[in-house]
C-alpha cells in the first residue's frame, strides 16, 4: 500500500477523496481505497467511476496486492466503442436528454445519506446539493431522496472525441438483483434508478442495448500480484467478474 500511495505521488495530478459514494469503500491510506466491497459470486457491472456525480475524476488507478485463484478480473472497455455499439436512435435520444438519477439514501438498503456524502450534518448536505443542483427531500431523519440530470455523452477534454460517459446501465432498475426487487414495493423506493433526462423511462430493450455494447467493447487480462492499470476514467469503463478465494485489489482516483 505505501509503495502505491509513493508511486502515486510522483504524479501532479491531485488525489481525490471518494464523496457522492455509490458503495462502501474502505480506505487504507491518504486517499487509497480498497476497491469496492461486493459479495464475491456476483460481477460489479461496467462503469466509468462516478460518472454520476457532479464532479468525477480524470483518472483512476489500480494495483493488485493479490490476485484472486480464480477469475477477478477486472474488465475494461473504451467508451469511444460503447458508442459505436448503440444505434444512431438510441444514441440520439441520450444526447438530447442526458441522464436522470434517481436516489434513495436510507440505513435498510444501499448507503446512509452520511456514507454518501461523507457528511455529518443535514445542513451541509442540503448545501451540497444546492450547489450542484441536486433536488433533494427529507423523508424522516434518515431518508433521503435525490433527482439530477447529467449529460450521457461527453466529448473528451483532450482528444475532443465524443464518449459514452454516465451510469444509466449501472443504476437502473432492470439491473438491480432479484433480492432487491423483491424487497421493494414500488419504483420510487428503489434506492438507485435512472430514466431519461426528460422523466421518461428507460426500456428494458434500451437498457439491453446498452449492456450489449459494453459486452462487445470489453477487454479482460488476468492480474498479477503487483499489476498498476492506469485509466482515463472518461475514455474508460471498468467492471469486477466474480471470483474465487481472496482478492485485494487497491485504487486511488486523480
Amino acid at each position: 500500500v505505501e509503495k502505491f500511495q509513493s508511486l502515486m505521488a510522483a504524479f501532479p495530478s491531485e488525489s481525490l477523496e471518494y464523496k457522492y459514494r455509490s458503495s462502501q469503500r474502505y480506505s487504507l491510506a491518504s486517499n487509497v481505497y480498497v476497491s469496492t466491497t461486493y459479495p464475491n459470486d456476483q460481477s460489479i457491472v461496467m462503469h466509468s467511476e462516478s460518472s454520476y456525480a457532479p464532479s468525477h475524476p480524470s483518472q483512476i488507478v489500480f494495483c493488485c496486492i493479490i490476485p484472486a485463484a480464480v477469475q477477478g478480473e477486472t474488465p475494461i472497455a473504451d467508451n469511444r466503442r460503447i458508442l459505436k455499439h448503440l444505434s444512431p436512435e438510441l444514441k440520439s435520444k441520450f444526447m438530447e436528454k442526458g441522464v436522470r438519477y434517481k436516489r434513495n439514501l436510507n440505513q435498510l438498503m444501499g448507503l446512509s445519506w452520511r456514507e454518501v456524502f461523507q457528511l455529518s450534518e443535514r445542513a451541509a448536505v442540503e448545501e451540497e446539493c444546492r450547489k450542484n443542483g441536486m433536488d433533494f427531500q427529507w423523508k424522516n431523519e434518515d431518508d433521503l431522496s435525490l433527482e439530477w440530470t447529467k449529460k450521457a455523452i461527453w466529448q473528451h477534454p483532450v482528444s475532443g472525441e465524443e464518449v459514452w460517459f454516465n451510469h444509466a446501465l449501472f443504476f437502473n432498475k432492470y439491473m438491480q438483483g432479484k433480492e432487491m426487487l423483491d424487497l421493494i414495493r414500488k419504483e420510487e423506493d428503489l434506492p438507485n434508478n435512472t430514466c431519461f433526462g426528460d422523466g421518461t423511462e428507460i426500456s428494458k430493450e434500451e437498457i439491453e442495448e446498452i449492456k450489449a455494447a459494453y459486452e462487445q467493447s470489453i477487454v479482460v487480462f488476468p492480474w498479477q500480484k503487483g499489476d498498476v492499470l492506469f485509466l482515463d476514467n472518461m475514455l474508460m469503463s471498468h467492471g469486477r467478474n466474480p471470483f474465487e478465494g481472496e482478492r485485494k485489489i487497491i485504487v486511488s482516483m486523480s
